[in-house]
């Protein structure tokens, strides 16, 4: 048996600032996964995440993959002048679960091991990039992105108001017929996932092995208002088109997005 190695996504995540810290990038938190944009571009145009990436500079193979995307929406209170927000947060459970103005892909590849190029922004740099990334990133095209009125957002780029993807996926070689997923067939907390593939990968020095995840962000969610037939609180729709429905009664809630992606590779190299 080799050296085992897992290699997964962590990002900035603006739910957290002001609130805690991260041991290494303090004051700015970090969690697992990418937040998602709100913005809605059109009826095609798809966010694009590098959730994961390695650079194979020996031989290895890869004993699996993880996946996380998660639902949520955002809980004003208002006390007088004095307004605070929380982030209402539901990891999506059923494999193949969509909207219907919305959906999620993942993309295993093998690709050029090419470097970034620029970033926008200053404390978010480290998850925007144009055009390609290191780490874990939300990719842009260059001079595609604008934000709202006001000041760039400090932490984060939820308020975009333009986005336009980079077009690398000529690049990409498909991996195990894993090229084009759209459903979450290794969940992230698989116990499965350290044993669930073994495909080798030669070594290739400019090449590295990559997940990514496209989203087709929903103009928020849909819910569901008559529960005839089921009891009430029941899950008659399944779990995530309940969490939409409860958002939905909820005063002070907003629409409910796709909120956050993660994914996750892990890799047993020779020895």
């Amino acid at each position: 048996m080799g050296v085992r190695v897992e290699v997964a996504t962590a990002g900035i995540d603006d739910a957290f600032q002001g609130l805690s810290t991260d041991p290494y990038q303090a004051p700015v938190a970090a969690g697992t996964g990418l937040r998602i944009p709100q913005l809605r571009v059109d009826n095609t145009t798809r966010f694009v995440f590098l959730l994961a990436t390695r650079t194979i500079a020996k031989p290895t193979r890869i004993l699996g993959i993880r996946q996380l995307a998660t639902l949520g929406a955002t809980l004003t209170n208002g006390v007088e002048d004095a307004f605070t927000s929380q982030a209402i947060e539901f990891p999506i459970v059923t494999p193949n679960f969509y909207l219907t103005d919305g959906n999620i892909s993942w993309h295993l590849v093998e690709e050029p091991n090419a470097h970034p190029i620029i970033t926008e922004g200053v404390n978010n740099s480290t998850c925007f990039s144009e055009a390609n990334a290191a780490a874990p990133s939300l990719l842009f095209l260059r001079n595609s992105v604008a934000w709202g009125m006001g000041p760039q957002p400090t932490y984060y780029f939820n308020g975009l108001t333009a986005y336009a993807p980079p077009a690398i996926w000529n690049d990409w070689q498909p991996i195990a017929g894993l090229g084009n997923m759209h459903d979450i067939r290794s969940p992230w907390e698989s116990q499965n996932a350290w044993r669930g593939m073994d495909v080798p990968i030669c070594a290739r020095g400019e090449r590295r092995v990559s997940l990514y995840a496209t989203v087709l962000q929903t103009a928020g969610a849909v819910p569901i208002a008559n529960n005839e037939g089921f009891p009430t609180g029941g899950r008659g729709y399944g779990p995530e088109q309940d969490f939409i429905n409860a958002m939905s009664v909820l005063s002070d809630v907003s629409s409910v997005f796709f909120w956050k992606v993660a994914g996750a590779i892990i890799f047993e190299d020779d020895e």
